[in-house]
């Protein structure tokens, strides 16, 4: 368990901390202290990641993409095709691998594969990662989160407002879940391709924004990233691009592996 805050599973899945922009650093006492700060002051806020919807046994990002190119095999698509999928994968350049797969499989049998795979209804534990962030929404400023499931809205027992399309007074309310890549059973929210991420990213100039001044003027604490994933890369430039010349310092979780 990295803080001391009053809770009994304070994100106990990971052993260290670091600045987003410096994921291999070794914790110090000063950033600890950091993130205890902004915590303790309703400034932080949870960007939570694909582990968060893992640790439920649902899909990565990279197994959806390897569904997606078993799929096209299963339905006899040419070798070029999957092989066109699965170089994408082997690099993980996942949205392009995605992005490829939905062009080849028709929208209607990519949503439904997704549908089914992201579908959290049937899961009746909720992750300990998730339990953990509820424990803390007393003092947090808000939970941004690119999973399509419920997981995060059931911890908290529908008392957090999940949001897809944020209004321009966003920035000054409290206690939402953030829904950057949509939610499941609402197709015209999701953000998986290259085109979808083209339009959330420059086509929506209030979403954007939003999310400027959330990271301009709060601290965010990553959780559930693959450091690997070009989602992740996204992300963070995102942030570094949204945040402008003097950022606060955010936060990331991750195991030493």
């Amino acid at each position: 368990m990295l803080f001391s805050w009053p809770h009994r599973r304070v994100l106990r899945f990971s052993n260290a901390v670091v600045p987003a922009t410096m994921p291999y650093m070794s914790p110090s006492p000063e950033i600890l202290q950091a993130a205890r700060t902004a915590y303790a002051s309703g400034n932080l806020i949870i960007f939570g990641g694909a582990g968060v919807s893992t640790a439920a046994g649902l899909p990565s990002w990279l197994a959806l993409a390897k569904e997606a190119r078993d799929r096209l095999q299963r339905e006899g698509k040419s070798g070029e095709d999957v092989a066109e999928v699965n170089e994408l994968i082997e690099r993980r350049q996942l949205i392009d691998a995605l992005s490829a797969a939905k062009r080849l499989l028709g929208d209607h049998e990519f949503n439904l594969m997704i549908e089914v795979a992201c579908d959290d209804r049937y899961i009746a534990t909720i992750p300990d990662i998730a339990m953990a962030i509820a424990e803390l929404a007393p003092k947090l400023k808000a939970i941004i989160t690119t999973n399509l499931d419920c997981l995060l809205e059931r911890a908290l027992a529908g008392t957090w407002p999940p949001v897809c399309t944020p209004t321009g007074d966003l920035a000054q309310r409290r206690q939402y879940i953030l829904k950057l890549h949509g939610t499941l059973f609402e197709r015209h929210t999701w953000v998986f391709t290259r085109d979808q991420y083209d339009k959330a990213t420059f086509g929506q100039p209030q979403h954007r924004a939003v999310l400027e001044a959330l990271f301009r003027g709060y601290q965010m604490l990553f959780v559930g990233f693959g450091l690997a994933d070009d989602d992740f890369d996204l992300t963070l430039s995102a942030t570094r691009a949204l945040a402008g010349p003097n950022p606060p310092v955010h936060f990331a979780l991750r195991s030493e592996e």
